[in-house]
């Protein structure tokens, strides 16, 4: 393919992955749409031998790429392939990672940020919308204004958001109306992250926001200081404005509470606790190799210990990644599984807000690991996609540059 041609179908990538960044939290449509056309264009695009030498010397890809073929084996010891196979089937979408580490250029990154907020910018005044009845929608309540999914996954979005905002607000040394736009920005989505009734992405929040302070801030004491005084701020008003914060909290300890005193399950923390117990007791039946991904609905289903509530559960299984992973590949898929995040930690680069995302996306998505399949839910896949991959493209253009110099 000659240059020329090269580089056009290699600039229609890069604004196609701006419309896919736009959609992420506003159409699923859209979503399949773009990421279709992404990956149609980077199999236009050529220079796979260019592509998989990238792709295979990034630990992080490959260790994802060994945790995945390890679960299609376990297959094998499954009795149920059609169930197993249920839970690929929206790994596709992976593949647009690997067009934003071999495709997308670093021009292009800052613009994707902004892309991001400003589709989030969008559902926040539809969610606000929603909130003070201004209008309905298909989706959300004035108690749960959530405009396109459910709220577990929009807390996580808000989450994402709030943190971004709140590094793009202290990287802006000069006070200037781009700084006060962010600290606006930044309080709209918190405040809209606390009136919704994803309690995941509210805890979340805490331990991004603490992570972020002390890994930032060279004096420890000064940054626990900083970080509890912000946080504490935060979560007291949050708990005296906001009724549905106020509620959640107090369902979930209650919650909490009941198990402690009675040994019983109550409410979806409750269901949850269920999940752990019903799912480590079938981890203990194959430690090493686990049951097979084909097994693990089938078995919780018919666990004795399972109540009528978890009896009843889509194919996804136990509502959580890691949880899926210890049943169905034992000791072997949990190190394969963990390996992958502790990869996504250590890949640093020098630019302070991709570096930052890093560690937005490496929290938020290891205390996702418990509570829900984030990893293989829609909106919440394309969610990590797109940190991930700018993480990995900007340290791509990184070596690149120090390989030049």
């Amino acid at each position: 393919m000659k240059q020329e041609n090269k580089q056009k179908i290699n600039n229609a990538i890069n604004y196609w992955a701006l419309l896919f960044v736009f959609c992420l939290p506003l159409s699923r449509a859209g979503i399949v749409l773009t990421s279709s056309v992404l990956f149609l264009l980077w199999i236009a695009e050529g220079g796979f031998k260019e592509k998989i030498t990238l792709l295979r010397t990034t630990p992080f890809v490959v260790s994802a790429l060994i945790l995945t073929s390890y679960m299609l084996v376990t297959l094998l010891w499954s009795e149920s392939i059609s169930e197993g196979l249920m839970h690929f089937k929206r790994l596709w979408y992976y593949f647009v990672l690997f067009v934003f580490i071999t495709s997308l250029r670093s021009d292009f990154i800052p613009y994707m940020v902004a892309t991001f907020l400003s589709a989030m910018f969008i559902s926040e005044v539809l969610s606000y919308g929603i909130f003070f009845e201004l209008w309905t929608m298909n989706h959300g309540s004035p108690l749960d204004p959530t405009p396109f999914m459910n709220h577990l996954e929009y807390s996580f979005f808000l989450c994402a958001t709030s943190t971004l905002l709140l590094l793009k607000f202290i990287l802006e040394k000069r006070w200037n109306w781009a700084k006060v736009s962010y600290g606006l920005f930044f309080l709209s989505a918190t405040t809209n992250l606390f009136i919704t009734g994803g309690r995941s992405g509210q805890i979340a929040f805490i331990l991004i926001v603490m992570t972020l302070i002390i890994v930032n801030i060279e004096n420890k004491i000064r940054s626990v200081s900083i970080s509890t005084f912000l946080l504490a701020s935060i979560l007291s008003t949050a708990y005296t404005f906001s009724p549905i914060f106020h509620d959640r909290i107090l369902e979930g300890f209650s919650e909490l509470s009941t198990f402690v005193e009675e040994g019983s399950y109550h409410g979806s923390w409750g269901a949850r606790l269920e999940f752990w117990d019903v799912g480590l007791s079938a981890a203990k039946k194959e430690p090493i190799l686990g049951i097979g991904i084909g097994d693990i609905t089938e078995h919780l289903r018919n666990s004795k210990k399972s109540s009528s509530v978890i009896k009843h559960v889509p194919s996804g299984g136990y509502h959580s990644d890691l949880l899926v992973t210890m049943v169905a590949g034992g000791l072997i898929g949990t190190i394969f599984f963990v390996s992958i995040f502790v990869l996504l930690w250590k890949a640093k680069v020098k630019d302070p807000l991709v570096n930052n995302m890093r560690i937005i996306v490496t929290v938020l998505f290891v205390f996702g690991w418990g509570i829900d399949n984030f990893l293989r839910a829609q909106f919440t896949i394309v969610l990590f996609i797109f940190f991930v991959g700018i993480l990995l493209a900007q340290q791509r253009h990184e070596k690149t540059e120090t390989l030049k110099s």
